[in-house]
């Protein structure tokens, strides 16, 4: 992984956070820190559970270190999710719009919405829920989307956030929020 520029998971300071996020243009306003403690609780829950071995693989969609999840707030319904794991090799990096599925907004990621998360749980992920949750859902915008990223991610981060941005700034019309998570102590806890 080290050719493609990514490191090995830390736990990073709320302070190391900060200033990864003003590097990749991330305004405070905007950065939000995972909520460990649901998100481990989450993974054990679906981990244990009685049909772990059927739905193993979209568990492990969910536990991506790059992800972004498209919430239609009229329906209230996920309409696509981007996934780490989804990512084409396009040379010596990763690629999400090889098949041009973030030239559509939402994009074409549809095949990869479960049931597993709800849209609170996926509001629970993050650390100062009720922050985000009113930033989200209190404005006449038609979309809220939720970019969990990390900083051991590297250059290959820095790619998903360009390709999300650009998805966002050309083809949403304006009509979507969105926050950054970032993810980086849960992966970098021992064990994972």
């Amino acid at each position: 992984m080290i050719g493609l520029g990514i490191k090995n998971p830390k736990v990073l300071s709320e302070k190391q956070i900060n200033e990864e996020q003003h590097k990749l243009k991330i305004s405070d306003s905007l950065g939000y820190i995972l909520n460990e403690t649901f998100f481990e609780n989450k993974f054990y829950e679906l981990k244990n559970s009685k049909n772990y071995k059927e739905i193993k693989a979209n568990v492990n969609d969910h536990f991506q270190p790059q992800q972004a999840i498209y919430i239609n707030k009229e329906k209230n319904t996920i309409e696509a999710c981007v996934f780490n794991c989804l990512a084409d090799m396009d040379g010596m990096n990763l690629t999400w719009n090889k098949n041009h599925e973030l030239e559509f907004f939402p994009p074409k990621y549809t095949d990869y919405i479960d049931t597993l998360f709800s849209i609170n749980d996926y509001l629970n992920t993050i650390s100062n829920t009720e922050k985000a949750r009113k930033y989200l859902f209190n404005n006449d915008k038609k979309y809220a989307v939720l970019i969990y990223w990390t900083k051991f991610g590297g250059r290959q981060n820095k790619r998903f956030l360009q390709q999300i941005r650009k998805n966002i700034r050309e083809f949403s019309g304006d009509s979507c929020n969105f926050i950054y998570i970032n993810m980086d102590s849960f992966f970098g806890h021992a064990g994972r």
